[in-house]
């Protein structure tokens, strides 16, 4: 008895269900009934062009061709005469192991792969009523082990740039594709144990993944990461002293090969591609120092770092003084902080004003001879030289008049500053006498005398 699935299957008595295309049902239920009738009609039987797969059988290929030891994994196998119909059912068979198939048609058979050992290669055999097929190059599956990545190289690269990455692992061969930063890309398996990729461009900072996918199906996954030169977003600190640790976070840190601040050379440390800590170093004076970072993608700068380091005394408002002091002296350089000391010789000025990092005033002590200012704030000492000399003046010293021009007949009043003003027995222009008033130490009210013509008094 005949009967005739015209969804796509079709049936003989003690046979399995073979899948066929709908088209071919409808051609099968018609060259039957044709074959039938005629039959009927005392004809001959069956012509061959009403048969699908009578023959010897034969495969022409497994695909894929190799799996995962566990087996389950839907390979197709694809030969002519695979699956008689009208027929008995068939067998397939991997090595030894009997398998179900999933689907059936004299040109291809689905199946599910059994359980096999690594590194293994098998026999594929289809069995129908007219035989089996021949053992073939084309009939055999192998058992791979997964793929595995022990290291990459170069693990980064210019974020904008292709180049070639090498892989080293094993379980390599027969390796059916790589991927990078989930695009397909080209590569070439070298060995067992190496294969060689090609990257392709991608943003700056991007973790890429690589992942291999083995003769057996399944993955091994790694990371490249592609970079650019460094840039900086963020610093824990701008400013501090020798010894402090700035942390800076942005992207491309991989690889970075040096650090300087004001042009000496920083230890630093590589947390990851986004945080670099850097030490400042010593030996910078005080002020705002130029940071630069390179990597094997170049150099790039990051904001200035103010360095706190030993203050700088540039000039001074003025470099003499009576015994006694008392003047506010202002001083100019850079790196002054909080607390200061002033101090002349080793005495220390009574009143020191911070007013910014570059100017200070402070009021001169009392003091003998010629002395050294300095300033000492947390992060040291000033140096001291020309700039910072300072001397007391014991004998009277005249430093600048109230007027510096007046007519021959006299009589003006005229203020006369200096230092050791104050014992004064006399005021001569020239030679000649003045009436005066000794105010303080430091100034004398004098009246200026009758003088000659277009002349000038000392």
């Amino acid at each position: 008895m005949v009967s005739v699935a015209l969804r796509g299957f079709a049936r003989r008595a003690g046979s399995r269900a073979a899948w066929i295309s709908p088209l071919k049902a409808v051609g099968l239920a018609f060259a039957w009934c044709a074959a039938l009738l005629v039959g009927a009609l005392g004809a001959t039987p069956t012509p061959a062009w009403a048969q699908y797969g009578q023959g010897a059988p034969e495969i022409t290929s497994v695909s894929p061709s190799a799996g995962r030891v566990a087996g389950g994994e839907t390979v197709t196998i694809t030969g002519v005469n695979l699956r008689p119909i009208p027929g008995p059912g068939i067998t397939v068979r991997f090595g030894g192991t009997q398998v179900m198939t999933l689907r059936e048609d004299p040109t291809f058979i689905e199946v599910r792969t059994p359980p096999g050992v690594a590194g293994t290669t098998v026999d594929v055999v289809v069995t129908t009523s007219y035989g089996s097929t021949p053992v073939t190059a084309a009939s055999k599956f192998s058992y791979a082990a997964a793929p595995v990545i022990t290291s990459v190289n170069p693990g980064y690269g210019l974020h904008s740039e292709t180049r070639q990455v090498v892989l080293t692992g094993q379980n390599f061969t027969g390796a059916r594709g790589v991927s990078f930063a989930g695009w397909g890309v080209p590569f070439t398996v070298d060995s067992d144990g190496q294969i060689t990729l090609t990257t392709r461009p991608v943003a700056q900072g991007v973790s890429a993944d690589i992942i291999v996918t083995g003769a057996s199906g399944e993955t091994a996954r790694t990371i490249y990461r592609a970079t650019g030169p460094a840039k900086v977003t963020t610093a824990t600190i701008y400013r501090g002293p020798a010894g402090s640790e700035i942390t800076y976070t942005g992207v491309g840190f991989t690889g970075m090969t040096s650090v300087t601040i004001g042009g000496v050379a920083a230890s630093f440390s590589v947390t990851s591609d986004t945080e670099l800590k850097v030490t400042v170093p010593g030996g910078l004076v005080s002020g705002s120092h130029p940071v630069a970072m390179t990597t094997p993608m170049g150099t790039a700068t990051a904001a200035s770092f103010y360095v706190l380091g030993a203050p700088i005394v540039s000039s001074i408002g003025f470099n003499e003084s009576a015994p006694e002091g008392g003047n506010m002296l202002t001083i100019n350089g850079v790196g002054f902080a909080q607390p200061l000391t002033v101090k002349f010789g080793e005495v220390a000025s009574p009143n020191a004003i911070f007013y910014r990092e570059d100017f200070i005033v402070a009021a001169v002590p009392p003091g003998v001879g010629q002395q050294q200012v300095t300033v000492t704030t947390p992060h040291g000492v000033s140096a001291t030289g020309p700039a910072t000399a300072f001397t007391y003046v014991s004998e009277p010293r005249v430093n600048s008049l109230g007027l510096s021009r007046g007519p021959s007949t006299g009589g003006d009043e005229i203020e006369i500053y200096g230092y050791n003003l104050g014992g004064a027995t006399a005021v001569q222009f020239g030679s000649a006498s003045a009436t005066f008033v000794v105010v303080s130490s430091s100034r004398i009210l004098a009246v200026t005398p009758r003088g000659p013509e277009s002349s000038t008094s000392s």
